[in-house]
């Protein structure tokens, strides 16, 4: 009897395990909208979602595991998407990169995605490496390789398939 009992319980939780999503699901709010959807891209994959007058928006999106592009009609970022995912984007298009935010399961990477596109903007000034002497250019370029490599690994929740190919 306690055997049946047993292997009842261990089906009834077996059962109630959820199946992984095969999609990802994309909501937010975008204050200050630029158009009326969002592209999200990649060389083989492209989705258009409406965004609503209040500047809100949810799909879901069969995808690759990757980096996709979500363009606004005048702004773009980086995301990185993976089936089973619930990104949440949170952004005011008037300060588009410097406002991002992303929240839910899988939010991490598409996180340390935007910090790293506002860090390259930051130390990537055309006009001040432009102005430097050869080598003063020089050393500015080693001075931006050590902040970018101590940003790198100062993100350890990041998994890596987000950072392969971005150093």
């Amino acid at each position: 009897m306690k055997q049946l009992l047993l292997l009842l319980s261990a089906l009834a939780i077996v059962s109630c395990q959820q199946e992984p999503k095969d999609y990802v699901t994309l909501t937010g709010k975008i204050t200050n909208k630029n158009s009326d959807s969002l592209l999200v891209v990649t060389q083989t994959f492209s989705k258009t979602i409406k965004v609503n007058e209040d500047g809100t928006f949810k799909d879901t999106l069969k995808v690759e595991p990757g980096i996709y592009n979500i363009f606004d009609g005048t702004e773009a970022t980086a995301v990185f998407l993976k089936n089973g995912f619930e990104i949440d984007l949170s952004v005011d298009a008037k300060e588009f990169d410097e406002t991002i935010k992303y929240s839910g399961s899988g939010s991490e990477n598409s996180t340390f995605l935007a910090q790293k596109a506002l860090l390259e903007e930051q130390l990537l000034d055309q006009d001040k490496l432009s102005s430097l002497s050869s080598e003063g250019l020089n050393t500015e370029i080693q001075n931006i390789k050590t902040e970018l490599s101590k940003f790198y690994n100062s993100k350890k929740d990041c998994k890596s398939s987000a950072k392969s190919g971005l150093i």
